[in-house]
């Protein structure tokens, strides 16, 4: 499903914006009977998966904190206790880009968010909502 567009409101609430057919897919996984059963299994093989590359834990909080929308940069950014300066710095972007990709107006191109996953120091999938 990577192809939702976020929208701002006036008021600053995000709304996503899907195909039909990626939303009805949506709703036929979540009213699976299996879907707490499959989700384990994502989640075990992607524990398994970390133990062959880098190893960087998330913690339950911030786990929770993209799991409820807030975008991966952003909290992966927190985690590491960086400042958006800092971290653009590290990753050669100008602040304001930063800023954009954090809250879901820009998406950044792959090229630019290998330099933010290499700055955070996780792997780029990490990155990706």
């Amino acid at each position: 499903m990577s192809r939702v567009q976020i929208i701002l409101t006036p008021a600053g609430e995000r709304l996503a914006v899907m195909p039909a057919e990626d939303y009805e897919a949506l709703i036929a996984h979540a009213d699976s009977p299996d879907e707490d059963t499959a989700d384990l299994a994502r989640i075990d093989a992607l524990v398994a998966a970390k133990g062959r590359g880098k190893a960087n834990p998330l913690p339950l909080e911030a786990m929770k904190r993209i799991l409820s929308g807030e975008g991966p940069v952003r909290v992966w950014r927190d985690v590491r206790g960086m400042t958006q300066g800092e971290l653009a710095a590290k990753a050669g972007i100008k602040p304001n880009y930063l800023s954009m990709i954090e809250g879901g107006e820009r998406r950044g191109s792959p090229a630019t968010l290998k330099r933010i996953a290499a700055a955070l120091d996780v792997d780029m999938e990490e990155l990706i909502a």
